[in-house]
């Protein structure tokens, strides 16, 4: 996954794609429309909030057969979106989210766990991919920790994108190679 990470990040590049701005250069809201693509390295509360924007928009608009893949690297992780993904849970869509650890209880009927071994790449990957008919977003970042300092920090570099094309190269990569990797069907 790594690979396809940078490649993608290559190619967003090489395509000089950037958020796009307000007149008076601030960064547009908090709708994905409203930011076309950003690469970027930052921290966990970056990714976070990118994170939420994506969830908040598939419960708010109610977007339905769709796709989505959700890694936070562990089920603990996970676990205190409960709230936000039971509601997701309701909305006709497959939804897979990748952990290392064993997720403790598992309330949801559309929710697909994944469990993913502990040496696999993934453990160092944070995304989260919608993908329906008529809307693409994805966040999709690659964490490394950073040495020093008095706490453990984690250093992302990755993209955002709304840009379909892209969405899904990541997920037709996740679908037939991470997915059948682990055993998982599409249905």
């Amino acid at each position: 996954m790594n690979e396809l990470v940078e490649r993608l990040i290559d190619y967003l590049e090489k395509q000089r794609v950037i958020q796009r701005a307000a007149d008076d250069g601030e960064p547009l809201g908090e709708t994905p429309e409203e930011h076309i693509e950003s690469i970027f390295v930052g921290g966990l509360f970056f990714i976070e909030k990118f994170t939420r924007i994506i969830e908040t928009t598939v419960i708010d608009r109610k977007l339905e057969g769709g796709s989505m893949f959700v890694n936070l690297q562990t089920f603990a992780n996970f676990a205190g979106r409960q709230a936000r993904y039971e509601k997701i849970d309701t909305l006709n869509n497959t939804v897979y989210v990748y952990g290392t650890d064993v997720a403790s209880s598992w309330p949801y009927r559309r929710i697909k766990p994944v469990k993913v071994a502990p040496h696999d790449s993934l453990t160092r990957m944070w995304f989260v991919v919608y993908d329906n008919p008529e809307v693409s977003y994805a966040l999709v970042a690659s964490g490394k920790r950073v040495p020093g300092g008095p706490r453990k920090h984690i250093e992302f570099r990755g993209f955002w994108t709304t840009r379909a094309s892209v969405t899904h190269s990541v997920r037709d990569y996740l679908l037939r190679v991470v997915n059948a990797q682990y055993g998982v069907s599409e249905q």
